[in-house]
Order: C-alpha cells, then sequence, then structure tokens
C-alpha cells in the first residue's frame, strides 16, 4: 500500500478528524504530521489570573507562561464569572517554544456554567494570531463570547487550527471572522446568532478562503437584517446534524435580527457535505435558503496568503460534469436534510413565504468567465462554445424533506448573472454511489 502523502491527508475535514484523535506527542521541535496535535491530556493546566488578564488584555496565567511550554498549555477560566474584554490577543510568535503541534485551550471550568467575555462599544473580544512557522492549534471550550457593534466579536488571523466547543458567540460586526489562509475550523456543540452589527458584509460566522470548516450540532441563526446566518468560503465544508434559520423568536424579529439574506452562502470553489440540517426559512426574506456563490480566489492575488494558495483554474474543456468522476468538478452534496420554507415559531404558515415561496437552493456557479473576484474579470461573457456540461460546480440533492410552503420551483439552475444558462443541480432519491464512503468517514 502506498504511503499517504500530506495532501491527501488534508483533503477530508473527516480525515482531520480523525488524525486530531490520534494518541501521540509532538516530540520538541519535531514536523507533526498533518492534522495532528498534541493529545489534551498530555497538557499542562494553568489557571487563569482574571485580574491580571483584565489589565494586560490577553491572557495571564498564575504560574508559568502557557506560550513558553513546547506542547502549549489549557488555560481553565473560572466557571459563571463576566470578564470585560476590549481586542483581548492571543499571539503565537516566533520566538515562543511551542513545538509544531501545539495547543492551547481556553477553557471554562464548568461547562454549564460558561464563563462569558462581553466587549461593548465598537470593540471586538478576542484576535488570535500564528505568526510562528509551526502549526498551533487555538481552541475554545465552555465559553460565551459577546462582541461589541464595532469589531468582530472573534477574529481568526493566520491560525493553523481553530476548534470551538460548546461556545455561545453574540453580538459584533462579524461573530466568527476569518480571513484567507489554509485554516481548518472545528465547531462542536456551538451556537452564533445575533452577530452582524457592520450591515451587508457582516454575518453570524464568516469564514472566507480557508482550507476546512467542520461543523457539528451547532445552530446558526438570526443574525442582523443584512447578514447571513452563516457564510463559508472554505475549500471543503462538512456539516452535520445542525440548525440554520433566519429568525428564532418574534422578540429577534422586531429587534432586526432576522437575517434577511440566504440563510447558508456558500462559496462554489470547494466541496461540501451537508447531512442531517434543519434549514429554516422565514420572511422578510431573500428568494433562496442556499446560495451556491460563484466565487474564486486565484494563487498569488493576496501577498499575505502561502504561495500556491487558492482556485486553481483549469481548461474548462477538461470539465464535464456528466460523469461525477471527473477529477475537475465542485461537488456540494446535500443528503437527509430539512427544510422547513415559512414555518412561524408558533406553527403557523409566514404570509411573506407564502407571497413568495422561493426556492431550496441556487448554483450560481463556478465558471471562470462568471467568477467575482475582487480586481479580476467576472464580467467577461461566456466563451462561444461553451456546454453547460463544462461548468465545475455541481450540486447533488437526495432525500432532503420539505416541510411549510412549497417551492417553487424547488431547486434555481440559472446563475443571476447569466439567467440564459443552465448549472447542473442533481435530485434523487438515493445517495449518489461517489458519496456513499464520504458520508460514512
Amino acid at each position: 500500500m502506498q504511503p499517504i502523502s500530506r495532501r491527501q491527508l488534508i483533503q477530508s475535514s473527516a480525515a482531520l478528524l480523525v488524525a486530531s484523535s490520534v494518541p501521540w506527542t509532538v516530540p520538541a521541535r519535531a514536523k507533526a504530521p498533518a492534522g495532528v496535535y498534541v493529545r489534551e491530556q498530555d497538557l499542562p493546566v494553568l489557571e487563569m489570573d482574571v485580574a491580571a488578564s483584565i489589565e494586560k488584555t490577553t491572557f495571564i496565567t498564575k504560574s508559568g507562561r502557557f506560550d513558553q511550554m513546547a506542547n502549549g498549555a489549557i488555560i481553565m477560566i473560572p466557571a459563571g464569572i463576566d470578564i470585560p474584554v476590549s481586542w483581548w490577543r492571543l499571539n503565537i510568535r516566533k520566538n515562543h517554544k511551542m513545538n509544531d503541534g501545539a495547543r492551547v485551550i481556553l477553557k471554562g471550568a464548568d461547562r454549564n456554567r460558561r464563563p462569558r467575555l462581553m466587549s461593548s462599544g465598537n470593540k471586538g473580544v478576542l484576535i488570535t494570531r500564528n505568526q510562528s512557522d509551526r502549526r498551533v492549534s487555538v481552541e475554545l471550550e465552555n465559553m460565551v463570547l459577546k462582541g461589541g457593534i464595532g469589531g468582530n466579536a472573534l477574529h481568526v488571523l493566520k491560525t493553523s487550527r481553530l476548534r470551538l466547543v460548546n461556545v455561545l458567540i453574540s453580538g459584533g460586526k462579524n461573530g466568527l471572522f476569518v480571513p484567507t489562509h489554509p485554516t481548518d475550523i472545528e465547531i462542536i456543540d456551538s451556537e452564533m446568532k445575533h452577530c452582524g452589527y457592520g450591515g451587508g458584509f457582516t454575518h453570524n460566522l464568516y469564514t472566507s478562503y480557508i482550507n476546512s470548516l467542520t461543523v457539528r450540532n451547532s445552530k446558526f441563526h438570526s443574525a442582523r437584517a443584512q447578514g447571513h446566518a452563516f457564510k463559508d468560503y472554505a475549500k471543503h465544508l462538512d456539516v452535520r446534524d445542525s440548525y440554520f434559520a433566519h429568525y428564532e423568536t418574534d422578540a429577534d424579529l422586531a429587534d432586526g435580527f432576522f437575517g434577511e439574506l440566504p440563510v447558508l452562502d456558500r462559496g462554489a470553489w470547494g466541496t461540501t457535505i451537508a447531512v442531517g440540517n434543519t434549514f429554516v426559512r422565514r420572511g422578510p426574506v431573500r428568494p433562496k435558503v442556499i446560495e451556491i456563490r460563484n466565487r474564486g480566489y486565484p494563487p498569488g492575488y493576496n501577498k499575505y496568503v502561502p504561495k500556491g494558495w487558492g482556485t486553481q483554474e483549469v481548461d474548462y474543456h477538461l470539465v464535464d460534469n456528466r460523469d461525477p468522476s471527473n477529477p475537475y468538478l465542485f461537488k456540494h452534496l446535500f443528503y437527509d436534510n430539512t427544510f422547513k420554507n415559512g414555518i412561524l415559531p408558533d406553527g403557523r404558515l409566514d404570509p411573506l413565504i407564502e407571497q413568495k415561496p422561493g426556492s431550496m437552493i441556487r448554483n450560481n456557479g463556478s465558471a471562470p468567465w462568471g467568477v467575482r473576484v475582487k480586481g479580476e474579470g467576472g464580467d467577461a461573457p461566456a466563451p462561444s462554445d461553451w456546454q453547460p456540461h463544462y461548468e465545475r460546480a455541481v450540486v447533488y440533492l437526495a432525500k432532503n424533506r420539505m416541510e411549510g410552503v412549497p417551492f417553487v420551483p424547488l431547486a434555481d439552475r440559472s446563475p443571476y448573472r447569466y439567467p440564459n444558462l443552465t448549472t447542473p443541480i442533481r435530485e434523487s432519491d438515493d445517495l449518489p454511489e461517489w458519496a456513499e464512503d464520504v458520508i460514512k468517514a
């Protein structure tokens, strides 16, 4: 059997999750295998010095420095307390003594009495940044982050891995904001709501062109009016058993937390696995529940991004989406999900949705001449020999359930900038054969 390469190992979030649980400790200055981090039980536990942390606007411990510990550390935060914060920074610098594969875990001491880090005014809560040449995982567990109206609640810069477990994020310009970088993110048993104070470009969750985003058993709902509940352009998205809604209560609607944009906005340049989720559409709202967005990121576009990172374009003549095994496709699978269209919190049907039933999903495609990239083309006409089967982004729908107002149509195959063209949306009663192993992983 051929050895697994680093590139193969990071190509799916499922592989990443498996690798992260391997019982392995990083030797000093060794290069850890891709996706492998130190076991939590091998980390020292340090107690947070709350008063000093407030004074220094970062995480200070009562004994020892976590950034000087080879494998990182767990910083234990007292349960049930409110901590005022203003742009606290967690930086991993080049001169820190951490090994490749180290972890820094900020952990509330009690799962049910989570400490709250609370900002106000125009400030955010926490910025994480890894300035070293080593992979370091930054993790938050059993915590609440409440951002002010002008800064991102959690802003992640050049961080190798971010992991959120039992975390509630509310408020902020964005709740979670991650600029372009080959970052891996895991969100487990968490919730994001009432974010997006910056207008039409701010959301509960906004991840740009990162490597992977894995979501399990989490909730995203009730963004500010012009925001998305979930906006993600990761290369690989794997989201399961989670909940997405425009708003949850009458109070959310009255206070402007009804996220009128599509509840899930997904970049077309990668792959999507969405299984066992619930999507709830309520008005006032745009016509689509899910948008597969025609976005790309050409390598070399930004000097701060690692060389070669981005969308790898190919000659469109090599693409044939009639063949699921074609290596150039961007596959987006929605399997065994529940879509509730226009069902209000009290169970009645929303009259706004009855007037405008909308569609479950639209595929806006990923053709090179139709991809919206800042500073690039995107407005050129389609090539004269263009055929629908050249489109790389393919949406697969299988065994999804619909409740409430019937969609009209169920799926929209017309890109909004090229309404005369057709993008591929494959509907079936069974899971596509190519996806069986992916779902089981």
